[in-house]
């Protein structure tokens, strides 16, 4: 394979896959969301430039910032996300991870260093979060990818004579530890997945020159993961969950990026058929989502591709009694429009925004 190749080959996965992942199992420290309690959220938006890119929910009395940015010398793309949100004093929030990329060859204006690893992907994120992060569980996650990881790539690999190239898939989950500023005890989960690339090469001369030493060689890359953090204890995946799956890109940015990444994967068609191929079922997918708005004939394809996307997104599509629809986590079994236009999720049957909020509200109902 060639370096071009190499390089072309660092961002494999599609672009939104984490967002469409599910978190199931829960690590330890870990808060579980009780029957009773209650998730009151209000739409926000991740932009591009000024268009929107992707739309999603956060707590109501949070702050988001950042959004997509460029110039990124260090992906494959040139494009990368910047975007967190978080409650006012900073001791929850949320983000998303932005894609990494290294190779053998120094790229310019690219400062990133090569990892060999996931755990090291995670460690290297979490690095900006603590001086000291502390690996407190880690778990594979092969649904992320479709697979059990780590997944060798037989199509990205080589086996010669003084060459030795390996290729993974691997995704996977960390919780890790850390002290605040305040020296609050606190905990962080981060979601990713990426491929990495290792390369030794040996020199044999036959005795006719100083022998050489091998030399190792890694080139990879990941695309955008998820992080959530809080107190120690108090970190509620459940909501966090939910926090995530609420997000989609919307369809002309979608569109619009896939078209500039298809430019650049011309100039490596093999590369990028393997990538699909690795990646076929969950790039269906996505394509479901962002075609949705532009393919649906009739009411009743309407139906079955809105249930279609809702099944794989984990949400419900309710009427928010305006006429319109808003798409909600399907965990939690009823959800309320607020009279200020946040959202609550419950599992709570007893729930009522006036006793527990102090503000009046409109259950929602299930779109037909």
């Amino acid at each position: 394979m060639s370096r071009t190749a190499f390089r072309h080959s660092i961002s494999t996965l599609p672009f939104v896959i984490l967002l469409l992942s599910l978190l199931s199992v829960a690590f330890p420290g870990q808060a579980q969301t009780t029957e009773n309690s209650h998730l009151r959220v209000k739409p926000v938006q991740v932009l591009d430039s000024g268009t929107v890119a992707f739309t999603g929910l956060i707590p109501h009395d949070w702050t988001a910032t950042g959004g997509i940015v460029w110039q990124d010398f260090c992906v494959t793309y040139g494009y990368n996300i910047a975007w967190s949100a978080q409650s006012p004093d900073g001791s929850r929030g949320v983000a998303f991870l932005p894609g990494l990329g290294w190779s053998s060859e120094p790229r310019y204006n690219c400062t990133q260093p090569a990892l060999p690893d996931l755990q090291a992907v995670f460690l290297f994120h979490a690095q900006r979060l603590t001086a000291n992060p502390q690996v407190l569980a880690y778990r594979p996650r092969g649904d992320l990818v479709g697979a059990a990881v780590p997944m060798i790539v037989p199509a990205l690999g080589i086996e010669a004579p003084g060459m030795r190239l390996q290729t993974i898939v691997d995704a996977g989950e960390m919780l890790v530890g850390y002290q605040a500023a305040d020296g609050r005890d606190m905990r962080a989960v981060m979601l990713g997945a990426g491929l990495f690339s290792r390369s030794d090469i040996s020199f044999d001369t036959g005795g006719l020159l100083p022998e050489q030493p091998p030399q190792v060689f890694l080139t990879g890359g990941t695309e955008w993961g998820f992080l959530a953090w809080a107190p120690a204890g108090e970190l509620d995946f459940a909501a966090a969950d939910a926090i995530r799956r609420s997000f989609a890109p919307d369809a002309a940015w979608a569109r619009a990026i896939a078209d500039h990444r298809a430019v650049i994967d011309r100039g490596n068609q093999q590369t990028a058929a393997n990538i699909a191929a690795i990646n076929a079922d969950a790039a269906r997918e996505i394509n479901g989502i962002i075609n949705a708005t532009h393919e649906s004939s009739s009411v009743s394809q309407d139906l079955i591709q809105r249930e279609s996307i809702e099944t794989i997104r984990g949400v419900e599509t309710y009427l928010d009694g305006s006429g319109s629809t808003v798409q909600l986590d399907n965990t939690y079994s009823s959800a309320w429009k607020l009279d200020d236009g946040s959202y609550v999720l419950t599992n709570d049957t007893m729930f009522n925004p006036q006793v527990n909020l102090g503000m009046g509200g409109q259950q929602l109902t299930v779109a037909p």
